[in-house]
């Protein structure tokens, strides 16, 4: 269902309109997961790895897929219209 941001309670941690929108592609490269993550940023991995990680679901997926912990991954090249990102702005 399409409603105007901010229409529905925010989750646990405060934030609307998390989940449900389209699969988001992450920082993260594709390694396993006992690696063990960088001092600072936590990410795994470097750029040499093949594939990127997104997650969270989409519009497509039921609500059993609508979860930041759902981890894919792809080629960085893939292009669907179920998968794009989440802008960001650090505001001080």
């Amino acid at each position: 269902m399409h409603a105007h941001v901010g229409t529905y309670r925010p989750n646990a941690f405060g934030l609307h309109d998390v989940h449900g929108n389209v699969w988001e592609w992450c920082q993260d490269w594709s390694v396993a997961y006992g690696r063990e993550p960088r001092i600072g940023d936590g990410l795994r991995g470097a750029r040499s790895a093949h594939y990127r990680i997104f997650r969270g679901g989409s519009f497509f997926n039921g609500a059993h897929r609508a979860r930041s912990a759902g981890r894919f991954s792809s080629a960085p090249s893939l292009e669907q219209i179920n998968l794009g990102l989440r802008p960001a702005k650090v505001i001080l």
